[in-house]
């Protein structure tokens, strides 16, 4: 919500439509991140097997959801800089 001073100098919050990206964002990472928690906990063993080398499951996923979050939080900004700079 954007906080604007009103006539009598008080704050005001008025919705705008950057309040449903942020909702669906945040939504979003925490999807992703309860998904790899409940990877975690169902497919414990079939997670610690290696893929690359010795690299495992886990920690793919883990680099994925990292992709995911720095991903969210760049649209987030490039949408708000947008905004600003109109």
């Amino acid at each position: 919500m954007e906080s604007t001073r009103d006539g009598t100098g008080a704050l005001r919050s008025e919705p705008n439509d950057l309040e449903a990206l942020r909702w669906w964002l945040s939504a979003l990472v925490a999807f992703a991140y309860g998904g790899f928690l409940l990877a975690s906990y169902a497919l414990g063993p079939a997670l610690a097997r290696p893929v690359l080398g010795s690299v495992p499951w886990s920690f793919l996923l883990g680099a994925g959801l990292l992709v995911v979050v720095v991903a969210v939080m760049g649209v987030y900004v490039l949408v708000v800089n947008g905004r600003e700079a109109a």
